[in-house]
C-alpha cells in the first residue's frame, strides 16, 4: 500500500488531532473564521530574561511590515513569563527537545536568530527557513553569522575595543540593524495581568504606604552572570538613610531569592523604616511594584529593565557592562566613571573600583535631581 502525505490546512486555528478553538470543522473556502498564516517568523532569543524583554521592540514593526505574520518566539524556560500575554506572538516555545523536534518538522519565512549562545545558534543553522538573520553555527561548531547587516554585533564578540571602548550603538538599534529593521525602535512590550497589579497594590496597603508618599525602590541584585555588577551593601545602607532623612521618601527594598540575605541585613541596619518587600514575587508581580515607584535604583539588570517597561524613572549603575548598550528612553540617569579598566564583562573582580566609586553620596544627588 503507498501512502502519501496530505498538505495540512493552512489556517493558524487548524490543530488536526482536536477541534479548532471555534469547535467546528474546516472548510476553508466556507469557514468565516479562517485566517490564514501569512509570513511565518521564528525568533530565537534565549536568554537573560532582561535581554528578552528588550528585544521585544521588534515585534510591532515586524507585524506592522507582514500584518497577518505569525510569530513563534523560541527562549528559556526561565523568560517565558516574560513574554506571555503578548498580543504580537503567536507561540512561545522553550528550547527543551519536544519543542525542538515540532520546529525540526516546520519551515518558516523569516528566521530572526539574536543569541550568541551557541545552541541557539545551532538550531538557527538547522531549521529551515527561505530567509535568515542573526546568528548561527558552522560545520565546526564556531558562531557565524547568517546577513552581512549582523556583520556589526558579531564583531561585537570578539573585538574589545570595539565593544568596550568604541560602540555606542544601543542594544535596539543592533537587533534592529540585524533584523534589517530600517525604523526608529519603540517601547518594551510588557503585557501583566489585572491579578498582578491587585498583589502589588495590596501590599502598599499592607506597608501603608499613601497615594502621597514618594516612593524609592532599591534594586539590590545583580542577576547570576556579572556579579561584577553589584553595589556594595554599605552604600546601598547610607542611600536609604539619605533618602529617609533629606527626602523623606518611603524606600523599599527589592530583589529576588538570591537578595534574601542582603536586603534583610539592609532592613536591619539602616535608620529609618525600610521596608523589605520580599523576594518570592513573580517576575509580572515584581514588574507591578516597580511600576507603583517613583523611581528606581539598580544596577544594569532585571529591576532596570523592568522600570524601564514601566516606564518609570531608573538611576541605573553601571561599572562591568557598557552603559551605551543601555537605553533608558530619556527616563532616569545611567551613572557610570568610564574608569580605564571599564567595562569589562567580567565574572568576578578583585578590584571593584567601577562599582565602588559610585558613591551613595553621588546616587542621592542623581535621585533629588531626578524626584524634583
Amino acid at each position: 500500500m503507498r501512502h502519501s502525505m496530505i498538505s495540512g490546512i493552512r489556517c493558524r486555528h487548524f490543530i488536526g488531532e482536536k477541534p479548532c478553538r471555534f469547535n467546528k470543522r474546516c472548510d476553508p473556502k466556507n469557514c468565516r473564521d479562517f485566517a490564514p498564516f501569512g509570513k511565518r517568523i521564528l525568533i530565537i532569543k534565549l536568554a537573560a530574561i532582561g535581554d528578552v524583554l528588550r528585544t521585544t521592540p521588534i515585534l510591532p514593526v515586524l507585524k506592522k511590515r507582514h500584518p497577518l505574520s505569525h510569530i513563534t518566539w523560541v527562549t528559556a524556560r526561565d523568560s517565558i513569563e516574560i513574554l506571555e500575554g503578548n498580543s504580537h506572538i503567536d507561540r512561545i516555545y522553550t528550547i527543551d527537545h519536544t519543542d525542538i523536534i515540532r520546529l525540526l518538522a516546520e519551515s518558516f519565512d523569516i528566521l530572526i536568530s539574536l543569541d550568541k549562545n551557541m545552541a541557539a545558534a545551532s538550531l538557527a543553522s538547522i531549521i529551515k527557513a527561505v530567509e535568515k538573520k542573526g546568528f548561527g553555527s558552522t560545520p565546526y561548531g564556531n558562531l557565524c553569522i547568517f546577513n552581512n547587516a549582523s556583520r556589526y554585533s558579531f564583531e561585537l564578540g570578539f573585538n574589545d575595543e570595539l565593544k568596550f571602548k568604541v560602540n555606542r550603538k544601543t542594544y535596539q538599534e543592533m537587533i534592529f540593524e540585524m533584523c534589517e529593521l530600517g525604523d526608529r525602535y519603540g517601547e518594551y512590550i510588557l503585557t501583566t495581568d489585572a491579578s498582578d497589579a491587585d498583589y502589588a497594590k495590596n501590599l502598599f496597603k499592607k506597608w501603608k504606604i499613601k497615594n502621597t508618599d514618594r516612593i524609592v525602590g532599591l534594586n539590590t541584585g545583580a542577576g547570576k552572570v556579572f556579579l561584577t555588577k553589584k553595589w556594595a551593601e554599605d552604600s546601598f545602607i547610607r542611600l536609604a538613610e539619605y533618602l529617609n532623612g533629606r527626602l523623606k521618601t518611603r524606600v523599599l527594598l527589592l530583589g529576588g531569592l538570591a537578595e534574601m540575605d542582603i536586603n534583610a541585613h539592609i532592613a536591619a541596619k539602616a535608620r529609618g523604616t525600610v521596608i523589605n518587600t520580599g523576594n518570592s514575587h513573580s517576575i509580572k508581580q515584581f514588574a507591578e511594584l516597580i511600576g507603583l515607584c517613583d523611581l528606581i535604583v539598580s544596577s544594569d539588570t532585571l529591576a532596570m529593565h523592568l522600570a524601564i517597561a514601566k516606564k518609570i524613572p531608573a538611576v541605573a549603575l553601571f561599572g562591568s557592562t557598557s552603559p551605551y548598550e543601555a537605553d533608558i528612553y530619556g527616563r532616569g540617569i545611567k551613572m557610570f566613571l568610564n574608569l580605564e579598566c571599564s567595562p569589562c564583562y567580567k565574572y568576578r573582580c578583585d578590584d571593584m573600583r567601577c562599582m565602588d566609586s559610585l558613591s551613595p553620596e553621588m546616587v542621592f544627588k542623581a535621585c533629588s535631581n531626578l524626584l524634583k
